[in-house]
């Protein structure tokens, strides 16, 4: 991710110590945030109908407005903003109320600038991260994947190939790699014409029930239906008291 574009991105942070984090803000300005410090909620909810922001750091404990009544107003006014917890308490209930109130994460003080820079970088800049990771993964194994998909000679080597060409479409979907789907779906194609000519070059072999040949559904009924109706016939030997009356009342078994 360039400088320019991560300088774009604007954090709130709210505490009435705001003063004793120093370090932290200038550990997140140096990285090229652009930070609003602010030591009361109510200021703090009006800087934000103002001017919106990307992320808020919003600390749990502070005289008049506490962190969580702060958290209330804004979900009311802005559902989706996305809010991490600060806060001194380790008690389950107020983890409990703000995870509740939906909080993207939680911090318990102290924290370190870097504990800090990990959570607004997840946040922020995480699925951008995981864009960029996904298109080098998946060009470090294009060529790979490809060459595998060539020299497919049977049907597991097949089934693998396409198993994580599937993995890869739904990671790069996810991903966002719109450019990368259309190189994959000519890699899809490619495979399935192959796929189709190993078909029809294998078939007669697979007509004289050659030992490796793959499962046809010719197969089905030998290996999966005729055990079921031997352990459990459809129809039940008849009792001699009423044998003449079934064999009238019931169909013959095929």
């Amino acid at each position: 991710m360039t400088q320019a574009a991560r300088a774009m991105k604007r954090i709130l942070w709210v505490d009435d110590e705001i003063d004793l984090l120093k370090p932290h803000l200038l550990f997140l300005q140096a990285r090229n945030y652009h930070v609003d410090a602010i030591s009361n909620g109510d200021d703090a909810l009006e800087l934000m109908r103002a001017a919106p922001c990307d992320l808020v750091l919003l600390d749990e404990q502070m005289p008049g407005r506490s962190g969580l009544e702060v958290l209330e107003v804004m979900r009311r006014e802005a559902p989706h903003q996305r809010v991490v917890m600060v806060t001194k308490s380790e008690e389950d209930h107020t983890m409990t109320e703000a995870i509740g109130r939906r909080v993207d994460d939680y911090l318990v003080k102290p924290t370190s600038p870097r504990q800090v820079l990990s959570v607004v970088t997840r946040i922020l800049e995480g699925s951008s991260i995981r864009q960029a990771r996904a298109a080098q993964d998946f060009a470090a194994r294009f060529g790979t994947l490809s060459m595998n998909a060539q020299q497919a000679q049977s049907a597991e080597e097949f089934v693998s190939v396409y198993t994580e060409l599937v993995d890869w479409q739904l990671l790069l979907g996810e991903a966002g790699e719109e450019g990368l789907l259309d190189t994959f779906a000519s890699l899809v194609t490619a495979l399935r014409r192959d796929l189709g000519e190993w078909v029809m070059r294998e078939y007669p072999k697979w007509m004289d029930d050659a030992p490796d040949r793959p499962r046809l559904s010719v197969d089905l009924v030998r290996e999966f239906l005729v055990p079921r109706l031997s352990s459990n016939p459809v129809y039940s030997s008849a009792t001699s008291g009423d044998k003449d009356s079934s064999t009238t009342s019931m169909p013959p078994v095929c």
